[in-house]
């Protein structure tokens, strides 16, 4: 997970960008605040969309999925590629029909929206685009304990959780909430887990005006 910033970072020299804000949805959420935490001098500000928490906290475990709470505690990235091959086959293409995700409402309106739907399907295929071993290797990395220190981080973070979510408990960004020194925590009503990520435009251009 600390590998990740650098990479952000080089991202940043490209586009060159001296300063910018980072957002992370769901697995994608310990990476932002990690970017947060380890380029204090590039990340003006982060969000953290329904992101799971740091999972050496015992509380993280309650009400997990359980699938991916298995692949997490497997704890090894070569047997988790094995693992995730017998059930989603190598090109992850059988991932859908063996995730065990509770999707409420909100969720299911997005996933039926004619002009989202085809932008979701597309990041599921690019997820899996070299087979399963980014999933495998990322689930894992996201098991095991934050190797960074978030009560150090000093730029504006803000929490979001939706209400209505079923995939990942509410407690998490409670819980990174209270990792993370003056950080906000929203609970969005009426947002399901992926529903949340319909808000991030406009979150992303109120927090940008925030900035300047």
């Amino acid at each position: 997970m600390t590998d990740w910033p650098s990479d952000v970072a080089a991202l940043g020299d490209a586009l060159r960008l001296d300063h910018f804000f980072v957002a992370g949805h769901s697995s994608g959420g310990p990476y932002a605040v990690a970017c947060a935490a380890l380029l204090p001098q590039r990340v003006s500000a982060a969000l953290v969309l329904a992101g799971v928490t740091d999972m050496a906290w015992p509380d993280a475990w309650d009400g997990y999925n359980d699938m991916e709470a298995e692949l997490m505690r497997i704890g090894n990235e070569e047997a988790a590629v094995a693992w995730c091959v017998e059930r989603f086959g190598e090109d992850g293409s059988g991932f859908l029909a063996a995730a065990d995700l509770t999707l409420t409402e909100p969720d299911e309106a997005l996933f039926s929206d004619e002009q989202i739907a085809p932008m979701l399907a597309a990041a599921r295929a690019e997820a899996f685009r070299q087979g399963v071993i980014g999933y495998a290797h990322d689930i894992v990395v996201q098991g095991r304990p934050w190797p960074f220190d978030p009560s150090m981080i000093g730029v504006p973070v803000h929490v979001v959780h939706g209400d209505s979510d079923a995939v990942l408990p509410l407690a998490h960004s409670r819980h990174t909430a209270e990792l993370i020194r003056g950080s906000n925590l929203r609970v969005l009503a009426g947002h399901g887990h992926f529903s949340i990520l319909a808000e991030l435009p406009s979150m992303a251009s109120n927090l940008a005006r925030s900035l300047v």
